[in-house]
């Protein structure tokens, strides 16, 4: 078990203790450097397919740093917790207390990395007409050493030259009730998108484990080519 600034355990007296839980989404506990990839291929005037692997790259830890590993050998199912609001430090203390009596756990305060979860996508896009474009997507994320597959498809409508909005439907964890939304605006050169895998997490923030949204945007080079030919007449 590794931990950074968050659980100490006096190896003398088993006290344990917990640094700041609350959330800091730029503190400055770890240091790391994530890559992402990808690239699109224009099949035709309607079609295109695209890949990308995200999230290579690791974090490295060094703040308050302590390892804890055992020569013991056991079958731990884990906790499954309801909601991050059941999460505090008399419930944290109450399970790391029963788990040390059998683990005999050893102590090193030693630096170490721990590596994102690194994603495959692959996909891709059919314009149904000039406003109207559906798609689809598999992707595949390592978490651990288990591999989590998610499958989703979704429509896309132009509501204006330079902007899109569109809403997809996916599988992931064994359910299918993610529904998300997404938005693209195209300002000559650049483009901004806004996405989220589940606009429920959003509306019932109570009842989620984790919010997923994503921001950012793309640099477009080259030149566009007009067509030459009419839609339908070949």
């Amino acid at each position: 078990v590794h931990s950074a600034d968050f659980v100490d355990i006096d190896m003398n007296t088993n006290d344990v203790s917990f640094g700041d839980m609350s959330y800091r989404p730029f503190g400055n506990k770890g240091f790391g450097v994530g890559v992402d990839m990808g690239a699109r291929y224009q099949v035709n005037y309607d079609v295109n397919v695209f890949g990308s692997v995200t999230n290579l790259g690791s974090i490295s830890w060094k703040n308050n740093v302590s390892t804890y590993h055992s020569n013991k050998h056991m079958a731990y199912d884990g906790v499954r917790l309801q909601s991050l609001a059941e999460l505090d430090t008399a419930s944290l203390s109450g399970m790391l207390d029963s788990i040390q009596k059998f683990v005999e756990f050893d102590k090193s305060t030693e630096t170490f990395k721990t590596n994102l979860g690194p994603k495959i996508v692959l996909g891709g896009s059919w314009k149904i007409s000039d406003k109207m474009t559906a798609n689809g997507v598999i992707d595949v994320t390592k978490v651990l050493r288990n591999f989590l597959p998610g499958v989703g498809i979704g429509m896309q409508y132009k509501v204006a030259p330079w902007v899109q909005v569109g809403g997809n439907f996916s599988y992931q964890n064994k359910r299918i009730n993610h529904l998300g939304l997404n938005t693209t605006f195209n300002l000559g050169p650049v483009q901004l998108f806004m996405a989220t895998d589940n606009i429920f997490t959003f509306i019932l923030p109570q009842n989620a484990n984790n919010l997923h949204f994503r921001t950012g945007l793309n640099l477009k080079f080259g030149r566009i080519r007009q067509r030459t030919t009419i839609r339908g007449l070949g």
